[in-house]
């Protein structure tokens, strides 16, 4: 449906068709999924005039959003509340201040999708910022309709992890904190997560955790091993796996309690 005066449509900015150009200044054309309208996006950026291009295209992905600068010292309004927000975006030029910056702050917004938004982008500065916790990079020129649909498919597979979990461990609310870190797991290391956490507070055997993926054949003892130790590196704060004797392990408090 076209309707005329209005500025929607989707194309990359700076997109140097008279056709596009036309049809952006002149008609609303609806180029958001609905579940796409709902989300509420906080924007985190630094404050440089570089970035323009990028708030400008993130206004057209999101239409609901909350602008935040980033001070040199990464202060930042990034509250791990959910009513505040449901998408993290960080819009800058600078990968190393961006990968920083997520760092800072990964426990607070570790249950909501996390994007960054660059003016241009080469796969080793993505492979960079996926590899420093972000669930997807995107290069201001990207086709809304593609990075629409790239948001929409992360934020329902968080919200599909939430529901699942919260379905699979209905009287267990102190593993919530566990619960926010799930979507950030591979398949495999979700399911020993997962496993742990339906034997919690006791301890789950390694021949139950080598089968609690769904692969074809157990997992080898070392395979188990590596998988445990990538789960621990991503765990928040006061929470570890530890080994429990004869052949088991266990989710701990750092301070030794079964508790988390």
């Amino acid at each position: 449906m076209v309707k005329p005066l209005k500025k929607q449509c989707d194309f990359a900015i700076g997109d140097p068709s008279p056709v596009l150009s036309y049809l952006y200044y002149n008609f609303e054309i609806d180029c958001y999924p609905s579940t796409v309208r709902n989300l509420v996006a906080r924007i985190a950026t630094f404050g440089s005039p570089s970035v323009i291009q990028q708030t400008e295209w993130l206004q057209f992905v999101f239409p609901q959003q909350s602008v935040r600068s980033v001070s040199e010292s990464y202060i930042a309004d990034i509250s791990p509340t959910r009513s505040d927000y449901d998408v993290l975006a960080v819009a800058g030029n600078d990968i190393r201040r961006v990968r920083q910056l997520l760092r800072i702050y990964l426990p607070l917004p570790s249950a909501k999708p996390k994007f960054a938004i660059l003016g241009a982008t080469s796969p080793r500065d993505r492979a960079t910022l996926l590899n420093a916790g972000f669930d997807d990079v995107f290069d201001a020129r990207m086709s809304v309709t593609e990075a629409q649909a790239r948001i929409l498919a992360c934020a329902q597979r968080y919200a599909s992890v939430a529901q699942s979990s919260a379905k699979a461990f209905p009287d267990a609310p102190q593993l919530q904190r566990l619960r926010r870190i799930l979507a950030q797991l591979s398949p495999r290391e979700r399911s020993i997560c997962e496993a742990l956490m339906r034997q919690f507070p006791d301890a789950a055997n390694i021949e139950s955790l080598a089968t609690a993926h769904r692969g074809r054949r157990p997992l080898a003892p070392a395979s188990l091993r590596v998988l445990i130790s990538a789960i621990r590196a991503k765990l928040p704060a006061g929470v570890t796996i530890s080994y429990a004797h004869p052949k088991s392990y266990m989710l701990r408090d750092t301070g030794g309690n079964q508790c988390i």
